[in-house]
């Protein structure tokens, strides 16, 4: 079962190119009935308010549920300082997982590379 949550769109304006450009976070929850655990995918970009959002799901649904909480940022676009305390925080409860912090750092590298030989 999927259930999807789509957070505010929030515009801002690339680093890379002067436009604007609508960034709302997406968060979809995946049951992973055979290991007995949720994962709450993210999409898009991370923000402070989207980082507590993101931290009350999980509890609750850690809470209700009892099962193991994994949060995948594998298709985060960006995330802000404030957003990444947050989620050090969630990680160091040692209730949840964190992934895919591997894939957003490279694709951050990469974006920086491609713009680099423009």
């Amino acid at each position: 079962m999927a259930a999807t949550l789509t957070v505010k769109p929030f515009a801002y304006t690339s680093v890379f190119a002067n436009e604007s450009i609508q960034m709302p976070t997406q968060i979809t929850q995946l049951d992973d009935e055979e290991n007995d655990r949720s994962v709450l995918r993210v999409e898009g970009q991370l923000l402070l308010d989207d980082a507590e959002l993101l931290g009350k799901i999980a509890t609750d649904l850690s809470k209700s549920s009892g099962r193991e909480i994994v949060i995948d940022l594998a298709d985060v676009d960006f995330m802000d300082s404030d957003a990444a305390s947050v989620l050090k925080h969630l990680e160091f409860s040692n209730v949840f997982e964190i992934t895919g912090v591997e894939i957003l750092l490279q694709n951050a590298v990469n974006e920086a590379e491609r713009h680099d030989l423009d």
